[in-house]
């Protein structure tokens, strides 16, 4: 299974009800942090603070959600700051279904489902096509980065490399 399988599939188990209510997202889910990390910053309401993406109009955010574990707040529907994690939720599980996972060489840019080689000094990205510059739509920057065994930083804005 692709990290995006795991994605879609750990995020619509919460959607679906199966939730501790206790901890918030990324404490109910099996999916690497950096994953999260990489499209929190996306979603229109992303407080700026990656530990705590959902805003409160009068607490930081980490107050907001520590007010909101308190008091049973952190999913509930009744609360603006319980529906802003709802909808974060549905803007993650729609993110993940527009991402695509690529095989980068130092020959080329792969669609995973696409690739055929085998034991070859690769790695794959998980890039979000419609964050990608108009002038690197071709992605060929990634075999760059490869040759130049740079990390990936500077394309941080639309990837992020991403094991099995």
């Amino acid at each position: 299974m692709s990290i995006l399988d795991v994605c879609l599939k750990e995020l619509s188990r919460i959607k679906n009800g199966d939730v501790n209510t206790d901890f918030g997202i990324c404490n109910n889910v099996d999916i690497p942090w950096q994953v999260l990390e990489f499209a929190f910053p996306k979603w229109s309401k992303f407080s700026g603070v990656i530990n705590f993406p959902v805003p409160d109009e009068l607490l930081t955010p980490e107050a907001a959600y520590n007010y909101g574990w308190q008091d049973d707040g952190l999913w509930s529907k009744e609360t603006q700051y319980g529906k802003d994690r709802y909808e974060l939720l549905d803007f993650l599980i729609e993110f993940f279904k527009q991402c695509e996972i690529f095989v980068v060489s130092n020959m080329s840019v792969t669609p995973i489902d696409e690739y055929t080689g085998c034991n070859e000094d690769v790695f794959k990205v998980l890039v979000h096509p419609s964050s990608v510059p108009e002038e690197l739509q071709d992605l060929e920057c990634l075999v760059k980065a490869w040759q130049d065994k740079k990390l990936l930083e500077q394309y941080s804005s639309f990837c992020i490399e991403v094991r099995g």
